[in-house]
């Protein structure tokens, strides 16, 4: 066993067996990770497998309930998010409904169609529950999301004249619904400005004209700037503090987290201090929050209930030049 030891022989002779064996226990080592690392996800995919197949039986053993146990269960699902499950059990709730059961589950069963993708299907149950019942607003707006998404333009027309009638058709609709059509019109960003002003001067519509004039590096005037709160995402700070200036005040706004923000922002940034804005979009109907500006809530499908909030955040990149210099 001398020949281990690399003072008993040249120590090049030693290093080399050194080397070797460190070279098998690695090699060793990695092909042992990778081998346990298949049995744990076999492991993992036979437990997977086995609590698929209970959730089924608990489900098969679920649908001998009567249909308003079963309705409870699918609302149940659809708050916890789990639409596809809340979708089987309103259809098993609605096959043992009777009329009036089955009009009132309609529309539940249309919403977790449209959030699971199905909307043809949503569509197709929507369109009968308003075929019993012309004047539900709620189904009347779904349906309304559902053409919208199937660019069906007759079927949008069908129920903005419904929701026209019953008086719920605000500028809010109708401005969202046009400017929709006209930002997915093959039309160049001028006349796409042009006719977003015949529409309904609302924010959202605003909004819509400064994102273009933005992109052709043009300044939108007074009237064209919507409130501080659905816009300041869209310009620098040199260019928001100019604006507030000139157009914006706390008493327009109605959000003094955002001017706070935007003032620290503005106050560092003189300072050099290396700060920037980070924005957040709450919907003001469900507190949804997302990343990115949405025309439309994802969750409850309300239309212009963004609501814009800016934190101050530590600049990284600024910080690394900082450090180079």
């Amino acid at each position: 066993m001398d020949f281990l030891f690399i003072d008993a022989r040249d120590p090049i002779f030693g290093l080399i067996i050194l080397v070797l064996s460190v070279v098998v226990v690695v090699i060793f080592s990695y092909f042992w990770g990778v081998f346990s690392r298949k049995s744990k996800d076999a492991s993992i995919d036979k437990f997977l497998a086995k609590f698929s197949q209970d959730d089924n039986k608990i489900i098969e053993s679920l649908s001998s309930l009567e249909s308003p146990e079963l309705a409870v269960i699918a609302k149940g699902f659809a708050k916890l998010g789990d639409w596809q499950k809340a979708a089987n059990f309103y259809e098993k709730a609605i096959k043992k409904a009777g009329h009036d059961e089955k009009m009132l589950l309609l529309g539940d069963l249309g919403l977790a169609y449209i959030k699971t993708g199905l909307l043809k299907n949503a569509k197709d149950c929507l369109e009968e529950l308003l075929g019993a019942k012309p004047r539900d607003e709620k189904a009347l707006f779904h349906l309304l999301f559902v053409y919208e998404k199937l660019k069906d333009k007759a079927g949008i027309k069908s129920c903005l004249d419904a929701l026209f009638a019953l008086g719920c058709c605000d500028d809010d609709l109708r401005a969202y619904i046009g400017a929709s059509e006209l930002l997915s019109a093959p039309l160049g960003t001028g006349d796409k400005i042009t006719a977003l002003k015949t529409l309904p001067q609302t924010a959202l519509v605003k909004r819509y004209i400064c994102e273009l004039k933005s992109k052709n590096y043009e300044k939108p005037s007074a009237d064209e700037l919507p409130p501080l709160q659905m816009c300041a995402d869209l310009f620098d700070l040199d260019t928001l503090s100019e604006f507030w200036s000139e157009f914006f005040t706390d008493e327009q706004n109605g959000c003094e987290n955002l001017s706070f923000s935007i003032k620290l922002a503005k106050l560092a940034k003189e300072n050099n201090l290396g700060a920037k804005l980070e924005f957040k979009y709450t919907c003001q109907a469900c507190k949804n929050e997302l990343p990115l500006f949405f025309a439309r809530c994802p969750k409850c499908l309300k239309i212009a209930s963004v609501k814009l909030d800016a934190t101050l955040r530590q600049d990284e990149s600024f910080s690394q030049q900082k450090g180079d210099m």
